[in-house]
């Protein structure tokens, strides 16, 4: 019998939020998160900060119940991922957080490792620029064969598939981007122990998961859009399976 792998997938739109929300959030942050969020330019940038950690906070605690959502504290590892310190001796799923213009992330997988990307489509015209310095020889070749266009969202894919792999690696951008490359529609392979999906929210946010399997594993993805602390409204969202290129020499789960 065939091993369902569930996703969750929660998101939030600083744009919806409510001016009389703000301070309930706030309330829920640490104090070195009210000072940082208070580092960015622009009120946008502020909100979408605030709101990221926020989501990341009501959702712990919607899978570890008991736990207020003032109480969790995070530190990073070496390579900058997030990482739970406290409270100690919680059972905390995996979980990866991303955020773009406004729009708000997390994924979460009760075992096993999980990475998502989010990132507006701006009209990206150095992404050529930046996967010659970044991306495999077969993915810039596909850039510059691509209508100008459509050469930001192809570009934006990728780069989310990338990223989202290397969060969920725990590993950043000290994973060479140029050493495994994406396919094409239509063309590629799975990669044994992983499933990589790319979806689009409304308007033009591209994202991107990637998730740690066993070999038959069938995916399952939950979506769920949230202003929280309301209940969430669940979310049809398309998944867009990806694959690779060409047998690469990735690391494992």
């Amino acid at each position: 019998m065939r091993h369902v792998r569930e996703i969750d997938l929660w998101l939030a739109d600083s744009g919806a939020v409510d001016d009389a929300r703000w301070p309930e959030y706030d309330q829920w942050l640490s104090d070195g998160e009210r000072v940082r969020g208070q580092r960015f330019v622009t009120e946008p940038l502020r909100r979408q900060y605030r709101l990221a950690r926020a989501l990341q906070r009501h959702v712990l605690s919607h899978y570890v119940p008991g736990t207020e959502r003032s109480d969790w504290r995070f530190g990073a590892d070496r390579f900058g991922r997030p990482v739970v310190t406290a409270p100690p001796g919680r059972s905390v799923p995996s979980f990866s957080l991303s955020h773009s213009g406004g729009q708000i992330g997390i994924a979460v997988v009760p075992g096993g490792a999980v990475g998502l990307d989010l990132e507006q489509d701006r009209g990206w015209r150095d992404g050529l620029t930046v996967a010659r310095s970044a991306f495999a020889r077969a993915e810039i070749d596909r850039l510059e064969q691509t209508e100008a266009s459509g050469r930001s969202r192809t570009f934006l894919q990728i780069w989310t598939l990338k990223e989202a792999y290397a969060k969920a690696l725990g590993l950043g951008l000290a994973l060479p981007f140029d050493s495994f490359a994406f396919a094409p529609p239509g063309q590629g392979h799975r990669q044994d122990g992983w499933r990589f999906f790319s979806f689009q929210l409304a308007g033009t946010c591209v994202g991107a998961l990637a998730v740690a399997v066993d070999r038959d594993d069938v995916v399952k993805l939950t979506a769920r859009r949230i202003v929280p602390p309301d209940e969430p409204e669940l979310l049809e969202l398309h998944l867009q399976e990806q694959f690779l290129l060409h047998p690469a020499p990735l690391p494992g789960p």
